[in-house]
């Protein structure tokens, strides 16, 4: 839980959200086809950010309640992260589920347009006689931002409690979704991500971006931390699993890359790399997952990623359905 006294609220305007949406999917190997609406099950009809294809795999970005901002200003932080989060869950459950009888893979893609509590050195700027909206003027200028990128600051009349985007990650993982906020980049990111890019240098850098707020794992994600959290979320521990975890992934639509934590091992060999994380005491077979004290660390961080997501799709994709909701439930404080 976070607290704020004041805070600031960054959020995007259609069109800067449409090109970050953009680069950030064709960045990811999607052929970007813009916002849409489907039907799912229930025979509701559900809007999308963005559409995304690849090969057999859609991929629909649900925004949710976020993207109104005039129709939810009476509700505080929480209600409306805990109204978008509602709303991102009934589309893309219900959609996904329609969509899956139509024989596609589908991938969902939670996106959630608002940073709040956004660090600025406004106090300063007001110490020198520099009225919030010159600052916020002066800020974009500095960053080379578009003009429908808006800041507002918001002044409580008490503490307001929000969700953290931990929360919301959370709540995306127990689903098997990817979760991608306004606050997963840095300032200096949004000048380069909310940019139309036409060249090879741009793209990569867009790349640089994901992989660090490891949204780009997720997709591809490295085999030693997709073995290693497949061996730490599954009640199994025969090395089967390391080849079995591995093929699910391929199928998904997530071919695996390089190795992170055990880079000498063949990423393309599951076995080989389970072998060397067990030989470094990543993971042991025959008992239960044991790490190392920079292990505990690395598992800590691979639970709170978007990569540990895919974990979940490739385990339902083997069919240990007790396992997958066993997680859920905890995830959901069952």
């Amino acid at each position: 839980m976070t607290k704020y006294d004041e805070y600031w609220e960054l959020r995007l305007g259609d069109q800067s959200k449409g090109t970050l949406l953009r680069n950030v999917l064709e960045a990811l190997g999607f052929v970007y086809a813009g916002p849409n609406s489907f039907s799912g099950l229930s025979g509701l009809r559900h809007e999308f950010e963005a559409i995304g294809s690849n090969d057999r795999n859609i991929l629909l970005v649900a925004g949710g309640a976020e993207k109104d901002r005039g129709v939810e200003c009476e509700l505080n932080p929480r209600q409306r992260m805990k109204e978008w989060r509602d709303q991102a869950l009934l589309s893309a459950l219900d959609v996904q589920n329609a969509l899956l009888h139509e024989g596609l893979i589908v991938e969902i893609m939670f996106f959630h347009n608002v940073a709040y509590g956004y660090s600025l050195p406004f106090g300063e700027w007001a110490k020198r006689g520099i009225s919030s909206t010159e600052a916020i003027q002066g800020w974009m200028a500095d960053y080379k931002l578009p003009s429908d990128i808006e800041l507002f600051c918001v002044l409580p009349r008490q503490e307001i409690e929000q969700l953290s985007n931990q929360e919301l990650a959370n709540v995306a993982q127990s689903v098997g979704a990817s979760f991608l906020s306004l606050d997963d980049f840095a300032k200096e990111d949004l000048s380069t991500i909310v940019k139309a890019h036409a060249n090879s240098d741009t793209d990569e850098s867009i790349k640089i971006i994901l992989k660090r707020s490891r949204l780009y794992q997720y997709f591809a994600p490295p085999t030693d931390e997709l073995v290693l959290s497949a061996y730490d979320i599954s009640r199994r521990k025969d090395r089967d699993l390391a080849k079995q975890i591995y093929d699910a992934a391929r199928e998904l639509g997530h071919p695996p890359a390089e190795n992170i934590l055990v880079p000498s091992a063949d990423f393309n060999d599951p076995i080989e790399t389970a072998k060397e994380l067990e030989k470094h005491k990543y993971i042991s077979f025959e008992h239960r997952v044991e790490l190392t004290e920079s292990g505990v660390r690395a598992t800590q961080i691979i639970r709170k990623t978007a990569q540990g997501s895919s974990v979940i799709r490739a385990l339902k994709a083997l069919n240990l359905d007790k396992v997958v909701e066993a997680i859920i439930r905890a995830t959901k404080g069952e």
